[in-house]
């Protein structure tokens, strides 16, 4: 038992340096290799473009395999509309990713071919991430990115406002932002 104690730390380096994050004692319990994929090739996409490496937060690792695990249960993708209200003590900012897909490479590269997921893996403000992963019976996996920019104690609360412009044909449209 000793030996094991004594030879933990050195392990948890390794992962690390390896997957390329800061692990947290509760990101790295129940996690899977894939999730640590996952944020290996983020973390090296920032880094290319001379971003940060995101630190991993426990927290965001469950509040993601959570959601990972609804949208599997419904075979559907979708954004998780308690984000705010769920998202960990201390955030300021957060931002989400969800995909399904086959394969980590696969899912990575929609990320990078999608604006809107792109500027969430290139944002220098997120300096935090969890992912989860959960696989469907047919090999599918359902994946989910939750970004945060950490700040005080307390959560910012988002106030939400409408914002109307008038399109093409002159038409109004509205939409509410936070």
């Amino acid at each position: 038992m000793r030996l094991f104690r004594r030879l933990l730390p050195a392990v948890l380096v390794a992962i690390t340096v390896v997957a390329s994050v800061h692990l947290e004692p509760a990101a790295a319990a129940g996690t899977g290799v894939e999730e640590f994929e996952f944020l290996a090739k983020l973390n090296e996409l920032r880094v290319s473009r001379g971003i940060p490496p995101l630190a991993t937060k426990g927290a965001l690792f469950d509040l993601a395999r959570t959601w990972a695990g609804r949208m599997e249960a419904v075979s559907n993708i979708s954004h998780n509309p308690s984000l705010a209200a769920e998202g960990p003590p201390g955030w300021q900012r957060l931002g989400e990713n969800v995909g399904m897909g086959y394969d980590v490479q696969g899912l990575h590269d929609a990320f990078v071919a999608s604006p809107l997921h792109f500027k969430n893996m290139i944002d220098p403000a997120f300096d935090s991430a969890g992912v989860g992963v959960v696989h469907a019976p047919d090999g599918e996996i359902f994946v989910t990115v939750n970004f945060m920019t950490s700040g005080g104690t307390a959560p910012a609360k988002p106030t939400p406002r409408r914002v109307c412009t008038r399109n093409s044909r002159g038409r109004t449209v509205c939409r509410t932002v936070r």
